[in-house]
């Protein structure tokens, strides 16, 4: 019989140093021994019931000592291979070449001791030798299939149960005569010995398709996960050389924008007024860039608090709308409302009012000729607003990627007027933190269509606070000021005592201590990043076991977002570098309960 030679597992030579590493080499065996101890869970009571009942019919023609000896046999062996079996997967002091052959030696014994049972054949009925027979095969044909047509076992059923069983069909001591179901009978088992054969070679085929449809795929899938780990560290890398640029860019810009403040404050001449405000616009707008880049760390850090309320969305869209005329106007764009007179949403005003700004920008921004449309509305269960333009649209092809940082159309240059190609992205990540959906409908040429699904207000209508407030004057206060960087202390001192302040300044955590013992500070400023390891929050606790309820704040150019973390757990509020004259006042006032 050679119909089956495809199915023949063919091990290569075995790597020296015996053991499981060599044999982590051949999975598949592996896979088998694991089947095999599968298979044999259930095996022992179908088998050990079935054996009985033929040591039943037989007891009645054969002495107890040869159908029950026999069936002893059976039993132990049963167990023996229940045992064996289950272990085989786990003995690695064998190799697997070892432990197949030992199961396939174990398998051919076993059906062996079966087939003694054929023994008590001649002396059945013909009703008892078909019942005889059914068990016989029905007990085989379950093995091969339960070890996915394995030809070890499949032969061994062929030739030592079935070959035995239908010879007998054809010739048995005890027969009459050889009629035409004699004959027929072990015609049909040798074809059907051929066809088992054959079947169980498509078993074992479809069993290797699917062994290697498994390897590909897990291997695919480990060259996924490496790739994701690979694309993490990339983006982990990315985010500490933005970290660490922005604090390099912000040190000397916050300088800048120290000694351009103080400038604005002083009596100046029309032509150096003129001179002072060019620079401070140069400065914010370079401030502006870099607080995108901190919108993005504080986003992935996490500390981006949603204080959910109920907005008056029409008042909040009106003032946005009137904001941004000026700048459509230039262009000759009308901007047109259409809002319900009540309309009242449930989100937070910040974030909203933010996300509304930044597509109502790109609109006026990139629509030369039509006008823009800001469309409200109200459906049953939620509220649908969109910014809608007749601008240039954007490509299909384009529309999912515009959503990705530092990803810009047609400015190929990085013109820096055009920004960094950060807003969408921000945009996406804060209408996900608020649970909004947000969908782009556009085609190139024609416009494109934002949708943002807002949540109604259950309450009634709430008019939007105003959430800044005036700053109150900071005449007298004693402020201490600690940065590394001479030129910012420099710069701080001469912007808060033009403000009015007594200011004290310190380069690092010990001479902040000094001059806190000295005279006691209202405010202390802190940078984060300090000489010799140490940082702000480290001097902030240390001053405060001089002054336990001391008001402090955190400077810093560091947009790292484990140390955006760090600074939210420790409850202080973080200003960062460079910080403008309003924002600084405020956050002074609020620390001071001014």
């Amino acid at each position: 019989m050679t119909v089956n030679q495809t199915q023949t597992i063919s091990l290569p030579e075995r790597p020296k140093g015996e053991g499981q590493e060599a044999d982590q080499a051949f999975p598949l065996e592996q896979e088998l021994l694991e089947l095999l101890a599968t298979q044999v869970r259930h095996s022992p009571l179908p088998v050990i019931l079935s054996m009985g009942l033929i040591a039943a019919i037989a007891s009645d023609r054969v002495a107890p000592i040869y159908w029950g000896s026999w069936l002893a046999v059976t039993v132990i062996l049963q167990v023996l291979r229940w045992y064996l079996f289950k272990r085989l997967p786990t003995l690695d002091q064998y190799t697997l070449r070892q432990r197949l052959k030992a199961a396939a030696a174990l398998n051919g014994l076993n059906t062996l001791v079966h087939s003694l049972s054929l023994l008590f054949f001649p002396l059945f009925t013909d009703y008892e030798r078909a019942v005889h027979s059914m068990l016989i095969i029905g007990l085989g044909v379950t093995s091969i299939i339960t070890t996915v047509g394995y030809l070890p076992f499949t032969l061994a059923h062929v030739f030592l149960g079935l070959a035995p069983l239908f010879g007998l069909w054809a010739w048995s001591p005890g027969m009459e005569q050889a009629g035409w179901i004699e004959v027929a009978v072990p015609f049909i088992g040798i074809t059907y010995g051929f066809t088992l054969i054959k079947v169980s070679d498509k078993i074992y085929k479809l069993f290797l398709e699917s062994f290697e449809s498994r390897r590909e795929l897990a291997q695919s899938n480990q060259k996924l996960n490496a790739a994701f780990q690979q694309a993490k560290k990339a983006a982990a890398a990315k985010t500490r050389f933005l970290a660490s640029a922005s604090h390099d860019l912000r040190q000397p810009i916050h300088s800048l924008s120290l000694f351009c403040a103080a400038l604005s404050m002083k009596s100046l001449d029309k032509q150096t007024k003129d001179i002072a405000n060019h620079i401070e616009i140069a400065v914010e707008s370079l401030g502006a860039q870099l607080d995108a880049i901190l919108d993005v760390s504080k986003l992935d850090a996490g500390v981006v608090p949603v204080d959910k309320t109920d907005i008056n969305l029409t008042a909040l869209l009106s003032r946005v709308v009137s904001d941004h005329e000026p700048l459509a106007e230039q262009k000759k764009l009308p901007i047109i409302l259409d809002c319900p007179e009540r309309c009242v949403i449930n989100s937070d005003v910040s974030l909203l009012e933010r996300i509304i700004r930044n597509l109502l920008s790109n609109a006026v921004k990139y629509t030369d000729v039509g006008e823009i449309s800001v469309r409200v509305i109200t459906r049953e269960n939620d509220i649908s607003l969109s910014i809608i333009d007749s601008g240039r649209g954007i490509p299909e092809k384009e529309q999912e990627h515009i959503f990705e940082e530092f990803y810009q159309l047609n400015n190929p240059e990085r013109d820096r007027r055009k920004g960094l190609g950060l807003g969408l992205a921000i945009v996406r990540r804060q209408a996900e933190l608020l649970g909004m959906t947000l969908s782009l409908e556009s085609s190139e040429g024609v416009g494109s269509i934002f949708t943002l699904i807002l949540e109604q207000a259950r309450e009634g209508e709430h008019q939007m606070a105003n959430y800044v407030s005036e700053a109150a004057g900071l005449d007298n206060l004693s402020i201490l000021v600690v940065d590394d960087e001479a030129e910012i202390r420099h710069g701080m001192k001469t912007l808060l005592e033009v403000m009015g302040c007594r200011v004290a300044t310190a380069g690092d955590s010990e001479s902040a201590f000094a001059a806190a013992s000295i005279e006691k500070p209202d405010i202390a400023l802190v940078d984060y990043r300090l000489p010799d390891g140490d940082n702000g929050l480290q001097t902030i606790q240390r001053l405060r076991q001089l002054y336990p309820s001391l008001p402090a704040i955190i400077i810093s150019g560091d947009i790292a977002p484990e140390r955006l973390l760090q600074v939210e757990d420790a409850g202080i509020e973080m200003l960062h570098k460079p910080v403008f004259v309003e924002p600084l006042k405020n956050a002074i006032s609020s620390a001071c309960a001014l």
